[in-house]
């Protein structure tokens, strides 16, 4: 039987033992997006076959979606190589490859909103104070949102690390992490509706997710040997909606980024609607989705790297109005904006390209 870990010897990827927990955890990193030990894999798991989980991207699985996802095996070819029937079905319940589909939006508890909304409040005005002046300067040249964005996204500024207990937040006590930890971020907040459908984010009041950006000073390790800490985290409870600024019309244009920032900036530069799925791997939720078959133009503008590429691919196929509108310079819309690409200009060219104009 062809275990993880003899796929990871195949490949030359070395890893080391960090805990115990389910028959033996290891750390590697992640052949997809990178880091340090973010990868992990417990070798006891489906049937002793294996399984394996990235921290940072979120791609998962056994044996199977290993040779899927990073060796672009075909299903049955990769059962073939395991030596696993397609037509089983295994306790980790791979065998059999499910067709996707969307999944319906969770929605934060009340309690959760309001407790959200007082963090949302007082980073807003730690960022209008003398304290968060250069982070103010910092969106304006780095990120090239002016004040009015600035203000009318509530993005706000967080100057220390705190910490609540996760009752406060209408969040389930759990031993190991009893708190709901807040790093020193820039805050992002999302807005949509609460009825499972996509409005203009300006009249919407539902808060749904708080998204945290670190700087690069405050990433450094806790402890020797770890890795970097993630530029992004969210504020425990959020949901993993994506951010849509903008109205999603029967037939209208729209355009997919991954950063909530890049999604910012782009609807401040352009009437097109921007949507921030918050990372290359996530996908839309059902309401989305169905916006999305709708639309007259999806253009795909995904983060020009390895898994950007991958993910495009992936609504490239699945929507038939989806065509690619990559980063002209950079990796993102931002970086393209800091080489000199007109933002309006590109989003027009994209659109009368996609249009065969």
């Amino acid at each position: 039987m062809t275990t993880i870990l003899d796929l990871l010897d195949a490949d030359g990827i070395e890893y080391k033992k960090v805990s115990t927990t389910k028959g033996g955890e290891y750390a590697l990193p992640c052949p997809d997006c990178g880091g340090h030990d973010r990868f992990r894999v417990w070798p006891e798991e489906a049937e002793g076959r294996g399984t394996f989980w990235c921290r940072g991207c979120g791609v998962h699985g056994s044996t199977i979606r290993y040779l899927m996802i990073f060796h672009e095996i075909p299903f049955p070819l990769a059962c073939s190589i395991l030596g696993i029937d397609p037509l089983a079905k295994t306790s980790h319940g791979e065998s059999t490859p499910r067709p996707w589909r969307p999944r319906e939006r969770e929605i934060p508890g009340p309690f959760w909103r309001c407790s959200a909304s007082k963090v949302v409040d007082v980073a807003q005005k730690i960022l209008w104070s003398d304290k968060g002046e250069w982070v103010r300067e910092w969106l304006q040249k780095e990120r090239f949102l002016t004040l009015e964005t600035i203000k009318a996204m509530n993005l706000g500024w967080m100057p220390k690390n705190i910490k609540f207990a996760r009752t406060r937040f209408g969040l389930a006590e759990e031993v190991e992490r009893p708190y709901v930890h807040i790093p020193r971020a820039l805050t992002i907040p999302c807005l949509a509706d609460d009825h499972k459908g996509y409005k203009d984010i300006i009249s919407v009041k539902e808060l749904v997710r708080v998204r945290l950006r670190r700087f690069d000073e405050d990433r450094a390790p806790w402890q020797p040997g770890q890795e970097e800490l993630p530029r992004y985290t969210m504020l425990a409870g959020s949901s993993s909606a994506p951010m849509v600024l903008g109205y999603m019309g029967y037939r209208g244009n729209c355009i997919v980024v991954e950063s909530e920032l890049d999604a910012i900036l782009i609807k401040q530069m352009t009437a097109t609607t921007a949507i921030a799925m918050g990372s290359a791997q996530a996908k839309p939720d059902a309401s989305l989705f169905k916006a999305l078959q709708q639309a007259g133009l999806i253009l795909v503008a995904l983060d020009d790297d390895e898994a950007g590429r991958k993910a495009s691919r992936w609504w490239l196929e699945t929507f038939s109005t989806a065509r690619p509108c990559p980063p002209l310079r950079g990796k993102d819309p931002t970086d393209s904006m800091k080489a000199g690409v007109d933002l309006r200009e590109w989003v027009k060219a994209g659109e009368k390209i996609a249009r065969g104009n």
